[in-house]
């Protein structure tokens, strides 16, 4: 439950508990699917993701591709000269 204190999330519990009894499989209810107890959990995790990636010095964008390239190539290179030995 690391995650569900980490990120305030207490309606992990609920779920949780429904996933370990089996009941993961079964239909919902009105009471589960009401848009008023989940909408808002929703829109904070969804916020503190969009928050974590405004904040990331990750490219959107692939930078490394001729390098990754370049490295499978050699490691290809490496297997047929090993094989042909």
């Amino acid at each position: 439950m690391v995650l569900k204190d980490r990120f305030r999330f207490a309606e992990l519990d609920k779920l949780v508990v429904r996933k370990r009894e089996g009941a993961e499989q079964m239909a919902l209810d009105a009471h589960d699917v009401a848009q008023a107890q989940h909408e808002g959990p929703l829109n904070r995790l969804e916020a503190k993701l969009q928050e974590a990636h405004d904040a990331s010095q990750i490219s959107d964008e692939p930078t490394l591709v001729a390098a990754l390239q370049d490295f499978v190539v050699q490691l290809c290179l490496g297997a047929a000269v090993t094989k042909g030995a």
